[in-house]
């Protein structure tokens, strides 16, 4: 199964909105999850063949994991106490083209579209099962109300 692009870049921008609130927890995800995707755009910055992609791809995969895993667990936090999103700066604005401008690099490289999406493949299965739990409970709640 080929997960598109866009979906990835739809991805960051959940994290990014999901943790950009302002309460010290919710800071706390921010920066955990700007560690983890400066450190997921330095491991795909060394990178330069498919051959080393290959090699790197669990360990990419585990960051593609962990970011969503910051996501998911940033999300619930501001849902539990009803926070407001927050508009995107032009820091998160700046990792995210840098992190799309390895990706796309990576990408014309022949063979290392299909290893990423694959890398991508679990995180984004999390991430749709989350939205789905997400879309159900709030269903829940406004048909009992």
């Amino acid at each position: 199964m080929s997960l598109p692009f866009s979906l990835f870049i739809r991805l960051f921008f959940i994290l990014i909105v999901s943790v950009s609130c302002g309460s010290r927890s919710l800071e706390e995800f921010k920066e955990e999850g700007r560690a983890v995707t400066n450190t997921l755009t330095q491991q795909l910055q060394r990178l330069q063949t498919r051959e080393q992609l290959v090699s790197e791809a669990p360990k990419i995969k585990k960051l593609f994991n962990e970011l969503i895993d910051i996501s998911i667990e940033a999300n619930e936090f501001r849902e539990y106490y009803s926070l407001e999103a927050p508009e995107l700066t032009a820091q998160d604005h700046i990792a995210s083209d840098r992190l799309r401008a390895q990706l796309t690099r990576l990408y014309k490289i022949e063979g290392c579209r299909e290893i990423i999406e694959k890398c991508q493949e679990e995180s984004l299965h999390k991430l749709d099962a989350y939205q789905k739990r997400l879309s159900k409970k709030r269903e829940s709640i406004t048909t009992h109300f």
